[in-house]
C-alpha cells in the first residue's frame, strides 16, 4: 500500500526547550559579553522558525555561529530550516529540483555539526534520521539515527514511527508491525498508527488481521477513504469481491481519484463478471 498521502507526520518541536543548551557557561564566553547578544539571536530565531521565514532563521543562525560556532541551538536550527526550505520528500519524489536536495544534503551536514556538539541530542537524532528516512530515502543510515533517539526516549511517539518505517522501507514488514503496536499502545495518533499497522498485515498477507484494524479505525471514523479502501483491498485478497466492492465504492465515492481503489475495483468486477 502506498503512503504518498497517508503520512504527514510534522515534528513540532519546542524551540524553548533548546534555548539553554548553547552550553556557552562551559566555554567562559560570559566573560566577553557574548551571552546576551547570543540570547537575543535566539528569539529571532524562535520567532523567525515559528513564522516559517526559513531563510531569515539560516541568516540569524550564521550570526549566532560566527559568535559561537559550537551553539547546539544554531547548528540544530539551521539544519531544520534548511530541510524546511525544500520540497522533496521520499515518497512523492515527482519534479525534484536539484537546488532541493542540495538543501537537504547541506542540512545533513549541519545535522552531523550540531551532534558533534551534543552526540545523544534526541532532537537532533530524530531530526537526522527523520531527514534520511522521509527525505533523502536512505533508509539504512536513518535506521541507524532513529534507533539512537529511541534509546533516549523509547516511547516516544515520532521515534516509533520512524524507527517502524524505516523496517518498513526495508521490506521487514514484522519488526516494523513491533515498532507500529507499540506506537499504538501509545495513543498519540491511533489513525495513523492502525494505518501502518494495515500496511504491515496487508504485506505479510494476513488480510483478516488486517480487516480487524480497518474496522477498529472506522469505528472512530466511518468516512476515512484510506480505510475504507484498504478493507476493500483486503476483502478483495480474500476472494470476497462482493463485500470488496462495497467497501471501494464507499472510497471512491469520498475520493473519486485513489488509483488502488480504482484497480482492486475493475480486479473485483473483472473477477465476478468471470464467476458469473
Amino acid at each position: 500500500m502506498k503512503k504518498n498521502s497517508q503520512i504527514q507526520i510534522v515534528r513540532d518541536h519546542s524551540l524553548k526547550k533548546l534555548i539553554n543548551d548553547t552550553s556557552l557557561a562551559k566555554r567562559g564566553l560570559y566573560d566577553i559579553d557574548i551571552l546576551p547578544k547570543i540570547k537575543i539571536l535566539i528569539v529571532k530565531v524562535e520567532k523567525q522558525f515559528l513564522a516559517k521565514e526559513y531563510q531569515k532563521c539560516i541568516d540569524l543562525c550564521d550570526q549566532i555561529l560566527l559568535l559561537d560556532n559550537l551553539c547546539f541551538f544554531a547548528l540544530y536550527h539551521k539544519a531544520r530550516s534548511l530541510e524546511e526550505l525544500s520540497d522533496v520528500w521520499y515518497y512523492n519524489q515527482k519534479q525534484i529540483l536539484s537546488e532541493d536536495i542540495s538543501k537537504l544534503e547541506e542540512a545533513n551536514i549541519w545535522y552531523d555539526k550540531a551532534l558533534k556538539v551534543e552526540s545523544d541530542n534526541f532532537l537532533a537524532l530524530l531530526g537526522k534520521g527523520s531527514l534520511l528516512s522521509m527525505r533523502l530515502g536512505k533508509i539504512d543510515e536513518a535506521l541507524i539515527y532513529s534507533k539512537r533517539a529511541l534509546e533516549i526516549k523509547p516511547r516516544n511517539h515520532e521515534t516509533l514511527f520512524y524507527t517502524g518505517n524505516c523496517y518498513y522501507e526495508l521490506g521487514n514488514h514484522e519488526e516494523a508491525l513491533f515498532y507500529y503496536k507499540i506506537m499504538l499502545e501509545e495513543g498519540s495518533n491511533d489513525s495513523l498508527s492502525i494505518m501502518c499497522i494495515v500496511n504491515c498485515y496487508f504485506n505479510l498477507g494476513e488480510f483478516d488481521k488486517a480487516i480487524v484494524y480497518c474496522d477498529k479505525s472506522l469505528k472512530t471514523d466511518s468516512v476515512d477513504p484510506i480505510n475504507l479502501r484498504n478493507k476493500g483491498m483486503c476483502l478483495t485478497k480474500l476472494g470476497k469481491y462482493k463485500e470488496a466492492l462495497v467497501w471501494l465504492n464507499k472510497a471512491l465515492e469520498i475520493y473519486p481519484k485513489d488509483e488502488e481503489a480504482v484497480v482492486f475495483k475493475d480486479e473485483c468486477l473483472k473477477k465476478l463478471k468471470d464467476i458469473f
